[in-house]
């Protein structure tokens, strides 16, 4: 009853819950379907808390897996599938992957939160995604307490998107297990910008899967916040896709702007966009714009999540008003219903 939220979310947001049940293992979800009380009340699966913002007190029922078994479950001369608990954090799985000389999931080094929140987000840096080495997931229906293993086509993956996160499912599936097929060859993927430039930088020549994550997360950490110094959620705006037309009328007005074709349309950088509207190291009391990366947003130690979502209010309209493209959100917002 009544559990505050500030040390399981990133941003450090002293929102308080009314209901929050610790789930160490799927028999822990059985008790549930009894009480009428949590049944009945608005429920949110927490993972790692890494890429929240509640932006107000949760009237409802917090579940939070603590799910943390890791193993291989299956293995041949050329992959093993591995099987994580949802409430293991990604790093965990990253580094008992390499430590195993398993592969596929090197690049995604370094990225917070839990396992369970993966195919839901369907994270992704650095050229690949989990999607890519995913294989299968467990999960419970909240609604009817069945157990369903979700495949790769039932998840319905899409550029941070999934099955998991269409109004219709959200917060319904309680996910247990995770578990991907990674290889026992290494087929490195460093053909983003950045790491690129990284591995040049460093005069690598004999470059393998582990070297290469320890380049990416050397990367990251230059860029992103001291999670336990500074509150935030990692990259908050998801990167937009724009026509073609779209992407010529920026690249007339910006010739350094980020430009990629995906499909049948373009994909540019929302960091890029958010820069060039002024707004890097932006700060309104204590909710700010990162100085390092204008992608963040920064609790500097006071903010409530009512002011950072304000923020990044204030940082969508501004980028429609100058340069016409909506930016969405790639953090979950956690709002009450009573406002």
């Amino acid at each position: 009853m009544f559990e505050s939220l500030k040390k399981y979310n990133s941003f450090h947001i002293d929102s308080i819950a009314k209901y929050f049940v610790t789930i160490e293992n799927e028999q822990d979800l059985v008790p549930l379907q009894n009480n009428d009380s949590l049944v009945k009340s608005k429920k949110f699966i927490l993972g790692g808390g890494a890429n929240i913002l509640f932006v107000d007190d949760f009237d409802g029922m917090i579940l939070h897996s603590q799910i943390n078994d890791l193993s291989i479950i299956e293995e041949t001369s050329d992959y093993a599938i591995v099987q994580a608990g949802s409430g293991c954090k990604w790093d965990d799985l990253v580094e008992f992957a390499l430590s195993n000389n398993l592969y596929g999931i090197e690049n995604l080094i370094s990225i917070p939160g839990s396992v369970g929140a993966a195919p839901v987000q369907n994270i992704g840096a650095y050229g690949v995604e989990q999607q890519d080495s995913f294989y299968s997931l467990d999960a419970f229906d909240l609604d009817t307490f069945k157990k369903t293993t979700f495949s790769k086509a039932d998840c319905k993956f899409g550029y941070r998107d999934s099955f998991f996160k269409a109004p219709e499912n959200n917060n319904k599936y309680f996910i247990t297990q995770v578990r991907y097929k990674l290889s026992k060859r290494e087929q490195l993927n460093c053909d983003y910008k950045d790491v690129k430039e990284a591995i040049s930088k460093k005069g690598i020549k004999n470059l393998n899967a582990k070297i290469l994550s320890q380049v990416i997360s050397e990367i990251r950490n230059s860029k992103l916040p001291n999670l336990n110094e500074i509150g935030c959620a990692g990259s908050f705006f998801k990167n937009p896709f724009v026509s073609a037309e779209k992407a010529e009328e920026l690249k007339s007005i910006y010739n350094d702007i980020p430009i990629y074709k995906n499909g049948d349309s373009y994909k540019t950088s929302a960091a890029y966009l958010i820069e060039k509207c002024g707004l890097k190291a932006y700060r309104e009391g204590d909710a700010g714009v990162y100085d390092r990366h204008s992608l963040i947003l920064i609790n500097y130690g006071k903010a409530s999540g009512r002011e950072l979502f304000n923020l990044s209010k204030k940082v969508q309209n501004i980028v429609m008003e100058k340069i016409g493209i909506a930016l969405e959100c790639e953090a979950i917002i956690v709002e009450s219903d009573k406002k």
